[in-house]
């Protein structure tokens, strides 16, 4: 049946349709698990909503096939779009809890209203648990948590629940960097590096790096290295940018990981003992601002 339906796919007979249409409802008990995830595979590639939910599905749950949260994601938005409201509920699950795919409380408020305006039974509780979290949030934020401001900051920076706003970006990154908070620091660094939501300036850029950095915030420590590499901000210099990037490669900054080895080859043996030094005098003083 499976060769049937690959050579024909849906121009087959309506008794051979309603036949694979009975087994795609039953599952296992027509069909083993493996020749219903394929002939469910075809006809979602034949733009079949219902296969694609039933696809998305068996892909979440490694029915048939191997689990693969993406490729679920990808299935269900496929139905999600011709208006599967099972489809829609489950895509704004997955935005929801960044189950399988980032973590995006836009799209999972918009998916979750989708259902909504089916009537879905509690795609509407959801959305409303979302609503509510956010606004109690940024009443926190509003009265000085510095975590939550930084969660705010980066909020609008990716457009994630509120709208995509740069400038309020930098205000919350800046009023919880101003608190001490390394990540803000270093985000906000971020944004006067690449002037989002204030003028470009790299001095303000290397100084709140350099706040971050010396709190352990690995990601300020590649940051800082890099702009010593290229020299914007700060004289270029090889052995302070070797340095940096290996504090932030020492815990497990992918991207120093990678650029490490880059920065070192452009060093004598010499400069290499050098920064090696200074990488160690760096970590020291790090280590001494512990609590």
């Amino acid at each position: 049946m499976l060769e049937l339906l690959k050579k024909n796919g849906p121009t087959l007979s309506m008794a051979m349709l309603v036949l694979i249409g009975l087994m795609l409802a039953t599952g296992p008990a027509l069909a083993g698990d493996k020749e219903d995830f394929d002939i469910t595979a075809i006809y979602a590639s034949h733009g079949d909503a219902k296969a694609q939910f039933r696809l998305g599905r068996m892909y979440a749950t490694g029915t048939g096939t191997n689990q693969d949260l993406p490729q679920a994601a990808s299935w269900y938005k496929k139905a999600a779009e011709q208006g599967d409201m099972e489809s829609q509920y489950q895509l704004a699950t997955m935005y929801d809890t960044g189950k399988g795919i980032p973590q995006n409380f836009t799209e999972a408020l918009f998916w979750y209203d989708k259902a909504t305006e089916q009537e879905h039974p509690t795609a509407k509780l959801n959305s409303d648990k979302i609503r509510n979290d956010i606004a109690v949030l940024q009443i926190s934020a509003e009265q000085g948590k510095a975590e939550d401001q930084f969660t705010l900051g980066k909020m609008y920076t990716n457009g994630n629940g509120v709208p995509h706003d740069d400038k309020l970006a930098a205000e919350w990154y800046k009023k919880a960097a101003e608190q001490g908070h390394a990540g803000a620091q270093c985000s906000f660094g971020f944004s006067y590096a690449e002037g989002k939501g204030v003028p470009k300036d790299y001095n303000e850029a290397i100084a709140w790096y350099r706040k971050a950095a010396e709190k352990g915030e690995a990601e300020a420590q590649y940051k800082l290295g890099n702009m010593y590499h290229t020299g914007r901000g700060v004289p270029q210099s090889g052995i302070d940018a070797y340095a940096w990037l290996s504090l932030a490669a020492s815990q497990g900054y992918d991207i120093a990981v990678k650029n490490k080895s880059f920065a070192r080859s452009l060093l004598t043996p010499e400069q290499q003992t050098q920064a090696q030094a200074l990488a160690a005098e760096l970590q020291a003083m790090i280590d001494s601002k512990k609590p």
